[in-house]
């Protein structure tokens, strides 16, 4: 943790402790590997930040000696929850396998010598939020990490805490970290949750070692070539904007319409740059759960999703409806057939040839605008409650880092209300600097307003 920068930014910070939180009963036996699916086979062991903020409005039943009362009931639930959420416990150890060790979760608390009114007004500072994650983004340290989580506590001198978490994408998606995260905060707060399932995909989509490496890395496009400096903002687009982009570009999704707006504007930034009108290809991340046939329990865990690409050429007039278009056709390619050839012992073959088609797709248009996007809506982050009320705000901490990983890509976040929609977007500096001024854009979302 880069303390020191923190300091000379005016924000001091003390660890009070260093721990493993370990399992509170030891994993079975027969449960001590756990074999990554087809699927994960996809993800490299690379660490996906996020940070959830919660005001210390609800705290009143802890009176006296609050935070240690919070510490401990915080420490004794997550050690309860790691027994149905074992593998997490583990450590990676390699591209096949998580050994479920029980050698626990490394877990940081941190005292922060200031106020969260004062830390996130008027806007936060995105180098000063990697301080409350347990190891900067960059780091050596972290690159030489192999738990499968990593949290860190933050207590504010208000009473107000906030949350970091390092999951590791080898074997949790984003709605993966959702549910691990809900079941914790449930069992904080004495109330149920069902147990997950790590079983059913690694049976579902075969891992094999015959799936060549270097094709995984065809998942994500925007590591390929050089990686240029690139700049983060945040638009929020609240309930009522929604609805009215919404009903321009009929029918939508309000998570595909502001996709679309984003894709349409980075495309009009980049074509008034080069001078002339360039393809696209923007890819994005579909949650398979649903789309399998029976569906599969919203309990199963691990990298169950799919890279689909949308491209556009340059014949196409560019407006936000034939963009949408574009994006609904690739969804619908997305189907339970799709999800069945790539099931079971051959399903190995088949995905292979899907990898090819896409690396062929992107190395036919080496000169397109490439566009990577992950969303984490619809999944309930503003539910996790550990007792003393719901995020104020929760944020994802991987941008402005200079990561390969951030270049070209958007993360789409319910807002507190859970109906409006925030989208962190990174893009080059020359694109940036037209994208974030662009009307149609701003018409709809506002540019990086307070969280409070």
């Amino acid at each position: 943790m880069e303390h020191q920068e923190a300091n000379k930014m005016g924000m001091q910070m003390e660890i009070i402790s260093i721990n493993k939180i370990k399992p509170a009963k030891p994993t079975a036996h027969h449960l001590k590997t756990h074999k990554v699916s087809l699927l994960d086979q996809l993800v490299e062991h690379a660490y996906v930040p996020l940070v959830l903020f919660y005001a210390n409005d609800n705290f009143g039943k802890f009176k006296n000696n609050e935070h240690l009362d919070i510490r401990f009931l915080l420490k004794q639930s997550l050690s309860k929850t790691l027994v149905s959420f074992y593998p997490l416990a583990g450590k990676v150890k390699d591209d096949m396998q998580i050994e479920c060790n029980d050698d626990g979760i490394h877990y940081v608390e941190v005292q922060i010598h200031c106020e969260l009114s004062n830390f996130l007004s008027p806007k936060p500072n995105n180098r000063l939020i990697h301080n409350l994650l347990p190891f900067d983004p960059c780091s050596k340290e972290l690159a030489k990490m192999d738990f499968v989580v990593m949290v860190q506590v933050n207590f504010f001198e208000c009473g107000s805490i906030a949350i970091g978490i390092y999951s590791s994408h080898k074997i949790i998606d984003g709605h993966s970290i959702l549910t691990f995260l809900k079941s914790w905060a449930c069992e904080s707060s004495s109330r149920k949750h069902v147990d997950p399932d790590f079983t059913t995909s690694p049976l579902i989509f075969i891992p094999s070692p015959k799936l060549p490496k270097e094709l995984s890395l065809t998942m994500w496009p925007t590591l390929f070539g050089e990686q240029p400096k690139c700049v983060t903002r945040r638009f929020v687009f609240d309930a009522s904007a929604l609805a009215t982009l919404r009903a321009k570009v009929q029918p939508s999704t309000r998570v595909m319409a502001v996709m679309g707006l984003i894709w349409k504007t980075a495309m009009v930034a980049s074509n008034t740059i080069s001078g002339f009108r360039k393809p696209s290809i923007f890819t994005f991340s579909m949650n398979l759960r649903p789309r399998h046939s029976p569906p599969l329990s919203p309990y199963s865990l691990g990298n169950i999703m799919w890279n689909t690409a949308a491209s556009y050429d340059c014949d196409t007039d560019l407006e936000v409806r034939h963009v949408i278009a574009r994006l609904r056709s690739a969804v619908e390619k997305v189907n339970d057939k799709f999800i069945e050839e790539i099931k079971g012992e051959g399903g190995v073959l088949k995905l292979e040839e899907k990898l090819r088609e896409l690396k062929e797709k992107y190395y036919s248009n080496k000169n397109a605008l490439y566009l990577g996007c992950t969303s984490l809506c619809n999944g309930g982050l503003y539910e996790v409650d550990f007792g003393w009320g719901r995020p104020i705000w929760s944020r994802p901490s991987s941008f402005d880092t200079g990561l390969p990983i951030a270049t070209n890509y958007i993360a789409l976040m319910d807002t507190k209300t859970s109906v409006g929609i925030e989208a962190w977007v990174s893009l080059e500096e020359h694109l940036m600097a037209l994208f974030e001024c662009d009307p149609e854009l701003l018409a709809f979302s506002s540019l990086d307003p307070g969280p409070l």
